[in-house]
């Protein structure tokens, strides 16, 4: 596997034609990913494609794959994000959009940045029951109570049970909101 690995190098630096060097470089991503077993090259070699061919769904695949296998969620993150600006998939970006929230509010502990992918999610879907949560919290969090009682009352539209502590704050938020108003106009 050595020579051919110095073979495939030799080639992509000779190489004029963007099109064979992208096939070189991916034969170079698959020699690393399964005959070599090393995956930090494989990575490396899978990134040079995505650099040459944005939408190279081998390279994304296999990124995903290698990444998800180091356990390496700051960088999913960014290949989801890849994915998001350069993937032009209306479902995709969706299921692409709730995978980067969750991985950010779930697994990076950082739930805050994943504001504009809920966002992105309520667009496609204004019903989306995860993404009004998760976006309330976040704007819970920041003391947003504008954009936070927009949220919650479409979160009580759509659900009946269990909601009588969030109705409860609802009013509170409400009332205080209605109480600061009456004062800033008198």
């Amino acid at each position: 596997w050595p020579d051919l690995e110095r073979c495939l190098l030799a080639q992509i630096e000779l190489c004029e034609e963007d099109v064979e060097r992208l096939r070189l470089k991916q034969a170079l991503a698959e020699l690393y990913q399964h005959e070599l077993a090393d995956p930090e090259r494989a990575i490396s070699g899978w990134r040079d494609v995505l650099a040459q061919d944005a939408t190279h769904a081998r390279a994304i695949g296999a990124l995903d794959e290698l990444l998800t296998a180091r356990g390496d969620q700051g960088a999913l993150v960014e290949l989801l994000g890849h994915i998001i600006s350069h993937v032009p998939s209306e479902l995709g970006h969706v299921l692409t959009h709730r995978r980067r929230a969750r991985l950010l509010r779930d697994d990076l502990n950082r739930p805050d940045e994943a504001a504009d992918d809920w966002r992105a999610l309520l667009a496609w879907q204004a019903d989306d029951l995860e993404s009004l949560v998760a976006l309330s919290d976040i704007y819970e969090r920041a003391a947003e109570w504008a954009l936070w009682t927009e949220l919650t009352e479409r979160r009580l539209s759509l659900v009946d049970d269990g909601t009588q502590a969030l109705r409860v704050k609802f009013a509170e938020v409400m009332g205080a909101e209605l109480g600061q108003r009456s004062e800033a106009e008198a």
